[in-house]
């Protein structure tokens, strides 16, 4: 924790622990100043090359095996502007079909376990460097995902995750810290799906605390959707 007091900035911008989480944060503040720039200056139709370049870049920090320049791994932001990017592209398109959302979706995790399995074979790859690799087939399987949502946008309505979503950005927000405060209980529990019933105890208290910090009228929007 001492880190956080003096490289509070650095450790935000470059996603290390122990807010590795919050990677996202500033990588969606750069997918939109670059999305933004693109608009501004008129060369949406160049968004697809961007789209590719992106992926490029962040593939050649992978294979460097390090951040490009002082520490600051753009790889990550890369992908973030790069489904950010996707995301401007379907909008304004005719809703997918069913069909074309699944098929998507199965194309994709099919073409990630391929990935997964010529690193693992042929490039023999370390499982780190498979863990931490962009898979292409996971982008695609993210799109199929997204794709699916527009093409059903009722789906689970009648069930309890629409309520529970509103409460998505404060749960990722704060699981960790839950997870610290509990650290020397779950070390100590020796039960049967220990994992389970931990991710299960972290997500409700999770979600409690986020109903608490939404009834603070100054953080409020910072941890829940607004219904």
């Amino acid at each position: 924790m001492p880190l956080l007091a003096t490289q509070n900035i650095s450790i935000f911008l470059t996603g290390e622990h122990p807010v590795i989480h919050l990677w996202f944060l500033p990588a969606l503040m750069f997918s939109f100043a670059v999305l933004t720039l693109v608009a501004i200056c008129r060369v949406q139709r160049y968004l697809v090359l961007l789209v590719v370049s992106l992926y490029a870049l962040a593939l050649t920090e992978e294979i460097m095996g390090g951040p490009l320049i002082n520490n600051i791994h753009f790889g990550t932001w890369s992908i973030a502007t790069l489904l950010t990017a996707i995301g401007w592209l379907l909008v304004g398109r005719k809703q997918p079909s069913v069909a074309m959302a699944w098929s998507v979706i199965v194309g994709g995790y099919a073409l990630a376990l391929i990935e997964g399995t010529i690193m693992n074979t042929v490039v023999h790859s370390s499982r780190e460097a498979i863990k931490w690799h962009f898979f292409l087939g996971g982008i695609i399987l993210g799109l199929g995902i997204f794709l699916l949502a527009l093409a059903k946008p009722k789906l689970g309505e009648s069930t309890p995750f629409p309520f529970l979503a509103q409460f998505t950005l404060g749960v990722y927000v704060s699981h960790i810290l839950v997870m610290y405060t509990l650290n020397p209980i779950i070390w100590r529990l020796h039960v049967p799906l220990r994992g389970a019933l931990v991710g299960i105890v972290v997500y409700a208290l999770s979600i409690l605390l986020t109903i608490g910090l939404a009834r603070v009228p100054v953080v409020r929007y910072l941890v829940v959707r607004p219904a």
